[in-house]
């Protein structure tokens, strides 16, 4: 994981194109690194993902909430197919109140969260522990399917997949969650 500190946008003449740096500090190491993109002109169809990249990160860094909430309050950006301009396909009304209910029935950190271009909604959590880095990814979508895949230190990864949302994808999560959290 890493911070950002600083996102600059450079045009440049005459191309018609556009340059972001993001300039951040890993969480180990001790100097900053710099990382370039090159992106379409703004307000084309191509720029809105490099958008929802500037607008997540003008957020505070650690403010999880927020970026949550951000997503949720521009999850309307994501229900028209090609909403990244370059066929992404549409995310649904009823993905978005199951990944809502979802983290609303869980007592965790909430995740990191976009908009896949598959059309589901993906969360993450990881952390470092002891026993290394511990990894929980959901998946909602498209159509009501679930997939939840876990990883914790060396161990076997714990992959399952559910048709649709319902209180046994809490129940499973619940169990995940309680070996994150050790």
């Amino acid at each position: 994981m890493s911070h950002v500190s600083q996102i600059s946008a450079y045009g440049r003449p005459g191309t018609g194109q556009s340059t972001v740096a993001i300039t951040g500090m890993p969480m180990w190491a001790l100097g900053a690194a710099i990382f370039t993109l090159s992106l379409a002109p703004l307000g084309t169809g191509t720029s809105n993902i490099a958008n929802e990249i500037v607008r997540t990160q003008q957020l505070a860094p650690l403010d999880r909430s927020a970026r949550r909430n951000s997503f949720f309050d521009h999850a309307a950006d994501y229900v028209t197919d090609d909403w990244d301009g370059d066929g992404a396909v549409a995310i649904s009304s009823d993905d978005v109140t199951s990944a809502r209910s979802l983290l609303n029935a869980l007592d965790v950190a909430d995740p990191e969260i976009v908009a896949g271009s598959d059309g589901s909604i993906c969360m993450e959590w990881i952390r470092q522990s002891p026993v290394g880095e511990k990894k929980i990814y959901v998946d909602i979508g498209p159509n009501g399917k679930v997939l939840t895949f876990a990883r914790f230190g060396d161990s076997s990864p714990i992959e399952k997949h559910f048709d649709q949302y319902n209180p046994g994808v809490i129940d499973h999560l619940r169990v995940l969650f309680s070996i994150y959290s050790a």
